[in-house]
């Protein structure tokens, strides 16, 4: 506090313990400040005009000051101006009011964000004040992502890195407007291919060969694949296994199965990227979109347990599709006793963590026989980010310059033997959610540890590894409603030096984020290409992925609410290290996810160690020397 507060004359500390609350104890600092400064101080403060004997401040620049030093648990939540003649006896009134109600807004453009606040955050209107921080009533990345959204809907231009760099409701209702179109410009046919490659294809009468049985006259646009795309259809041709994804929804026993299929016919013909399928030409990968796709919908009556025919299903049909097929197929289960179970399969080269609620919820309108509005296409989306390529190549050059991907995994790798199969490696932990300042987010601090894990093992202070983005930062119109993959793994670059603080690092790693802006869509073999010197394909040896998404979302559907469930694929080995997070309430789970040729599960739990070590240093103490925190690791190769 002294050293926030300089100018102060006298400062005393105390531990206050309310009656009969021993675990509830509160530290309150009183300090006095010359008349001069107190002046010049509260001359630039806001104060709430109440009755109340003190007056809630807000002393310029000091809580910013103090959340660099003194962990988030510490930083004073109320700063009270009280007079020179205040009495202990008004002290024990000041206490018994402190509970009041928070500056709320005034203006039109503050009253619209409380109330788009509350609505993403799930939370009252009145509980939010002038002064609250958007981060520290619960939001994040993906919550600042659906603000966004929301704020698009009610006429209102917001980006995510406006909210992350003026964070409190009363500085975010008066941003500028970052720069926007409502108008959106729809992608012609084939315009995503060069004209030379458009006359390859439309050259001969197969240009797919037997691989995709469609007439190049039902095609009604070709479009090359994502860099996220192309990954998980190699992983699927390379591991034939590994290719789908499956979940399934329960619907009930009143289901009317016509109107089902006719709303599953509707939705492939609403979603391109839902009829797509994917094939190789010239060596690379392409969506092609047919104008009209037969509905693969398909009944099973079962006798036995539904779990059990169930996951037959899902066994029988993984080991059976081929993964340059059509990756969309609804499997309807029909239990006995008269219950009704939708298997879904997709590729993840059709969708993200964002969308697939969407499509969900598109799905359950149709059979509702409600109005589906149209949105912002997949390939709308891609034209989007190719218009954009020049201002992505300039971020990343400049950001990457000189630097090499981190790679730890050839000293934790262990000596396998050639004939052995590989097998998943999957520790975890759960901690307590650690408490941030504001403005700092879970993921930039799961992130800065990582980095700190990174450095110490390849002992190196520039340091590379990737992370997994939600790739919606864009202005496009309609941007969290888009059905499709556009989640991305976009380069992190971290200078953990042992001489600068945890505080000085998380602010680093957050600035970086925020910068990020619209290059998130960015592939990462385009980055390879035109922004480093790295050698050609080259990959992330680790990636971290904070997942603030729900894994299991609840739709409406048929008039009950109903939830996803996914099947497990035992076949499924990871070919990188993943640091994986995830938040569930008051606890952090941490995740270190690899394969046995990567590392060993000893490895692997001192990883962990190491890692929730420093997350929890890291939130006891923003102050901490990155020189403690390594020479507390233990040793993991």
């Amino acid at each position: 506090m002294q050293k926030c507060l300089p100018q102060a004359k006298y400062l005393a500390v105390e531990v206050v313990l309310p009656s009969g609350q021993k675990d509830h104890a509160m530290l309150a600092a009183f300090i006095q400040l010359d008349r001069a400064t107190t002046a010049q101080r509260l001359a630039k403060c806001k104060a709430i005009e109440n009755n109340s004997i003190a007056q809630i401040v807000l002393l310029a620049g000091v809580e910013e000051e103090l959340a660099k030093r003194l962990p988030g648990y510490m930083v004073p939540t109320q700063l009270r101006e009280i007079g020179a003649s205040f009495t202990a006896q008004q002290l024990a009134e000041m206490r018994t009011s402190s509970q009041g109600p928070k500056r709320q807004p005034a203006t039109e453009a503050e009253q619209a964000m409380q109330q788009l606040w509350a609505r993403v955050l799930g939370i009252e209107p009145e509980s939010i004040g002038l002064d609250d921080s958007f981060f520290r009533l619960g939001g994040d990345s993906i919550a600042a992502m659906k603000l966004v959204g929301e704020a698009c809907r009610t006429g209102l231009q917001l980006s995510v890195a406006d909210i992350f760099r003026h964070p409190t409701l009363a500085v975010l209702a008066c941003v500028q407007p970052s720069q926007y179109s409502n108008a959106l410009e729809v992608v012609p046919a084939f315009s995503l291919l060069s004209p030379i490659l458009k006359d390859a294809i439309f050259s001969v009468a197969k240009p797919f060969g037997c691989a995709l049985p469609l007439p190049i006259n039902n095609v009604m646009d070709i479009v090359p694949a994502s860099y996220t795309q192309a990954f998980y259809i190699a992983n699927g041709v390379r591991a034939p296994k590994e290719a789908f994804n499956y979940f399934h929804l329960d619907l009930g026993s009143t289901l009317d199965v016509e109107v089902l299929k006719a709303s599953c016919r509707a939705l492939l013909d609403f979603s391109p990227i839902l009829r797509t399928y994917f094939t190789y030409f010239q060596g690379k990968l392409y969506q092609v979109i047919p104008r009209h796709q037969d509905l693969p919908f398909y009944t099973f009556k079962v006798d036995g347990p539904l779990e059990e025919e169930s996951q037959a299903i899902h066994m029988r049909d993984l080991n059976q599709a081929s993964p340059l097929g059509l990756p969309t197929s609804f499997m309807l289960v029909q239990s006995a006793a008269g219950v009704n179970r939708l298997i879904v399969r997709l590729s993840h080269a059709q969708y993200d963590g964002v969308c697939l609620p969407v499509i969900l919820r598109t799905l359950a309108t149709i059979y509702q026989q409600e109005p589906v509005h149209l949105t912002t296409s997949f390939l709308d989306y891609l034209g989007y980010c190719r218009d954009r390529h020049l201002a992505s190549v300039h971020y990343w050059r400049e950001l990457l310059a000189g630097s090499h991907i981190t790679n730890i995994t050839s000293k934790l790798c262990p000596k396998a033997h050639k004939d052995t199969a590989l097998r998943p490696v999957k520790v975890e932990r759960v901690i307590c959610t650690p408490k941030l300042p504001a403005g700092l987010t879970m993921a930039s601090l799961v992130s800065s540890a990582w980095a700190v894990v990174l450095s110490h093992i390849s002992e190196e202070e520039d340091v590379v590894y990737g992370l997994v983005v939600a790739g919606r930062n864009s202005n496009l119109p309609g941007i969290t409603e888009v059905m499709g993959p556009c989640v991305n793994s976009v380069p992190v670059r971290v200078q953990p030096s042992s001489d600068i603080t945890a505080t000085e690092l998380l602010h680093s790693v957050q600035n970086q984020y925020v910068s990020l802006g619209e290059s998130d869509s960015m592939g990462l073999d385009d980055i390879v290409q035109h922004c480093t010197d790295w050698p050609a394909k080259s990959e992330f040896d680790s990636i971290v992925k904070h997942q603030n998404i729900e894994e299991q979302p609840e739709i409406q559907f048929a008039g009950q609410i109903t939830k996803l469930y996914w099947f497990e694929n035992p076949y499924v080995v990871p070919h990188q290290l993943q640091v994986l997070s995830h938040p569930r309430g008051n606890n952090l789970t941490i995740t270190i996810y690899g394969s046995t040729g990567i590392l060993t599960d000893q490895c692997a739990e001192k990883l962990l160690t190491m890692l929730c070590n420093t997350i929890t240093q890291f939130s006891s103490n923003l102050n901490t020397p990155l020189a403690l925190c390594k020479s507390l690791f233990l040793a993991c190769t």
